[in-house]
């Protein structure tokens, strides 16, 4: 059996990109994207509002999911103390770094807002969705931590794939101008630790703890069950009241 360190370093499989363009396909042609595509601002806005609680939770979702790697003593036995020990060192460092680079984006999704005239916290304060609570639940209830990181794996995707979509559309662009499309730029051009994105460093951790070689379905299953999720909370927004 390879070390952590060594499943670590070892290159992504090819597949990878395979199932980013089956997140990419499916989001584009989400009804929720179509209405964001084409500019227009009430639809943009009933997303950051039925959205933030997301936005909100998920840098917390990965503070516990850090702290959730040292009280795992099933992964002590499997690999040993100190291999585990090394490699939650480096996790818990890689997962601190994303966590301040989404608190940053939390500044950013409620920089749009403002654009779209929403105010904070006073047009934020609304309970979340069922759909959302859904969501937000699966990604926060691993009890593994492969699956754990490739479910991070998948926010990381979610939030390339919408930039990638929306930008393309001059109508979105001109609806939230300069500021407000920060969020949307900032994935585009994703932060960067240790040469890899956050999408890349979760699937570097989340492979290394598989039990053997994860294979193409396994993985495609969390992350589309992930982005499945995520299209019934945005589908789910699009039916929020906007504060007038």
């Amino acid at each position: 059996m390879k070390s952590l360190k060594e499943r670590f370093d070892k290159p992504l499989p090819r597949w990878v990109k395979e199932i980013e363009a089956e997140a990419y396909q499916k989001i584009s042609a989400s009804e929720f994207a179509k209405d964001c595509f084409g500019g227009n601002p009430d639809a943009i806005a009933k997303q950051m509002l039925g959205l933030w609680p997301f936005v909100d939770e998920f840098p917390h979702m990965l503070d516990r999911g850090c702290w959730s790697l040292i009280f795992r003593i099933e992964l002590m036995l499997q690999h040993g103390p100190f291999a585990v020990l090394r490699l939650l060192k480096k996790g818990r460092k890689i997962l601190r770094e994303i966590k301040l680079d989404e608190e940053d984006h939390r500044k950013l999704w409620l920089m749009t807002s403002q654009t779209l005239d929403l105010k904070y916290p006073q047009d934020f304060d609304a309970e979340a969705l069922p759909a959302v609570k859904k969501w937000m639940e699966k990604v926060d209830s691993a009890d593994n931590p492969f699956t754990m990181f490739v479910r991070f794996t998948a926010i990381e995707i979610i939030a390339e794939c919408i930039s990638k979509n929306l930008l393309g559309s001059p109508q979105f662009k001109t609806a939230l101008g300069t500021q407000g499309c920060r969020w949307f730029k900032a994935h585009v051009h994703p932060d960067m630790h240790a040469g890899m994105t956050h999408e890349e460093l979760a699937l570097h951790l989340g492979f290394s703890f598989h039990k053997s070689e994860p294979d193409k379905k396994e993985c495609n299953d969390i992350i589309q069950e992930v982005v499945d999720l995520f299209l019934a909370a945005a589908d789910a927004s699009r039916s929020i009241a906007l504060p007038r």
